[in-house]
């Protein structure tokens, strides 16, 4: 901001993220000069600055100033667009947070990180299906069929992902993470997409997801419900 008041200009939706990641890295290395040598003082300006990092991103970029809610420019190229710079990295540092550094309270607080990871993820590639469709600005009012049906598809598919990967890896959250999307995606159809999609979105909605629930059923029936999950 050349020749502008600092203190009194406002931020674009691009240079709020680049600040909230410019103190998330502080924040990890400070924790990692800490880790390595011992210093407490690291260790609480570390976490002091990863908090403040993380309340900036929970405040503006998922609740007040997300771009679905505010007419902020995040650009024109699918996936190499600001989404990156305030959903991805942050979702990347909150990661390393979570595997390579230790927090008070361990356990519960490395349950929320697991949590606002697997949130940041989920929205970055709901605004990536949004600015696909709407360009630059995703604060339209405006949503197509084809639109509703793509968030349906992928939030089928990311659930069918996640049991997979939760088969794999033999975790229980991950399987239980994977039921709760797809219980969130049958409301959606049979509560939004009925009465907004129309003609063959609508029967090749209902239609996929009746061959995808069937397949699924056992699945769930085998991995999921079971006396060990």
């Amino acid at each position: 901001h050349i020749d502008e008041n600092i203190l009194l200009v406002g931020t674009t939706f691009f240079e709020r993220g680049v600040i909230t990641n410019i103190l998330f890295l502080f924040g990890l290395l400070a924790l990692w000069v800490a880790k390595r040598y011992g210093r407490h003082a690291f260790m609480l300006s570390g976490q002091a600055l990863c908090l403040i990092a993380i309340f900036r991103i929970c405040y503006f970029d998922i609740l007040f100033s997300n771009p679905i809610l505010k007419h902020h420019l995040v650009g024109n190229l699918p996936l190499l667009n600001s989404l990156i710079t305030n959903y991805l990295l942050p979702a990347g540092m909150i990661y390393i947070l979570y595997k390579k550094f230790d927090f008070p309270l361990k356990h519960s607080t490395h349950k929320y990180f697991a949590y606002l990871f697997s949130a940041l993820i989920f929205i970055y590639l709901n605004l990536n299906l949004r600015q696909f469709y709407q360009g630059e600005y995703l604060d339209s009012s405006v949503t197509s069929n084809a639109e509703i049906y793509t968030y349906s598809l992928a939030w089928l598919l990311i659930a069918i992902t996640l049991l997979f990967a939760g088969i794999l890896k033999q975790n229980q959250m991950i399987r239980h993470a994977s039921l709760a999307l797809m219980i969130i995606t049958v409301l959606k159809v049979f509560l939004f997409d009925t009465s907004n999609l129309e003609g063959l979105y609508r029967i090749i909605s209902f239609f996929g997801l009746g061959v995808a629930l069937i397949c699924l059923s056992y699945l769930y029936g085998r991995f999921v419900f079971t006396k060990k999950s």
